[in-house]
């Protein structure tokens, strides 16, 4: 298993009970929260700080091409709704 993997899914099982107690749930016929994390890293997106449902939304602070970015993740689909730079 790959570091990266075994860092992402540390990540989200830390982040998660945050997540539950946030009130906002994903919908239960959405992607799996490893899959979304797995492919955002795919995409060249590293270095997770936070990752946080709401709005029906994944909001999800990231690094890439060492800037900050702040992304909205469609929960069912896993496509990046808005990419935006974090100030």
């Amino acid at each position: 298993m790959k570091l990266a993997t075994i860092i992402s899914i540390f990540s989200v099982l830390t982040i998660l009970p945050a997540m539950v107690l946030a009130g906002d749930k994903p919908p239960q016929d959405g992607k799996p929260l490893s899959e979304i994390v797995k492919s955002l890293e795919e995409q060249g997106f590293k270095q997770i700080s936070e990752i946080e449902f709401d709005d029906g939304k994944w909001e999800v602070d990231v690094y890439k091409d060492n800037q900050k970015r702040e992304l909205e993740v469609d929960p069912s689909s896993g496509e990046i709704l808005s990419d935006k730079l974090d100030d």
